[in-house]
């Protein structure tokens, strides 16, 4: 993608464009569907996830679009269909043009364990703005108000309370951590840069460390758990070094 001026989404509705794809940039492009583009920034080619050295270029498919109504017409019903396999490159084949937005603000593909557990991490700790904190804010704890937390319980911000935790005697809570909705924290467990789903328990004196923790899961009394994934069924590292 060259220079071209930088195109504002508001201006798809005057264009001629059947569809605007938004685009971002990354070092790699051989895991994702790279999008070229002329000058004016109308798409060229789609290439799906191309070797690193024969990517003609680093913009990719961001994942974000804007479709006039004529577009859906070429979508058939009742079936499993990919629009950056299917729509897009069929649009040009019909010489419907198409239009490239450079995006180039926070962006992320959270398809791995690794990136979803940055991106929770990048929320908590403001690197972009995001509509999905919630409940009363005081010193970066997140909280509904329905939740129980013990005097004695040491909360290290940023930290995030979903609705019906219980925090027990002498809990330490070292941020980033999310906790989701009917959590339990037995007394004087220590978790430390985790994301907890729904309906965890926590048992006494356990210790976490950078995992990501099911729905419905129980951690046993004492247990520690690093560096980890853990389900109902399986245990598996989590990959990747912490920033």
């Amino acid at each position: 993608m060259n220079g071209a001026n930088p195109f504002e989404f508001g201006a798809h509705c005057t264009s001629r464009y059947v569809a605007t794809i938004s685009l971002n940039w990354v070092d790699d492009p051989s895991a994702f569907g790279v999008v070229e583009t002329d000058e004016s920034q109308k798409v060229q080619r789609f290439t799906e996830k191309p070797p690193r050295e024969e990517a003609k270029t680093n913009w990719i498919n961001a994942g974000t679009y804007i479709l006039e109504p004529e577009a859906l017409k070429y979508i058939p019903a009742s079936s499993h269909y990919m629009f950056e396999k299917g729509l897009f490159p069929n649009l040009l084949d019909m010489g419907r043009p198409v239009y490239g937005y450079p995006h180039r603000g926070y962006w992320v593909d959270m398809g791995t364990p690794e990136t979803y557990f940055n991106l929770n991490r990048d929320l908590l700790l403001k690197k972009t703005e995001s509509p999905f904190t919630y409940g009363s804010v005081t010193d970066g704890i997140y909280c509904k108000s329905d939740v129980t937390v013990h005097p004695s319980a040491n909360l290290t911000p940023p930290v995030m309370l979903g609705s019906r935790c219980w925090i027990g005697k002498g809990v330490s809570v070292t941020g980033p951590v999310v906790i989701g909705d009917d959590c339990f924290l037995d007394d004087g467990a220590d978790i430390h840069d985790t994301l907890l789903w729904n309906n965890v328990r926590i048992g006494t004196e356990a210790v976490l460390a950078r995992c990501i923790i099911a729905g419905d899961v129980d951690i046993g009394q004492a247990q520690q758990v690093n560096h980890s994934i853990v389900t109902s069924t399986v245990t598996a590292p989590l990959p990747g070094s912490q920033e």
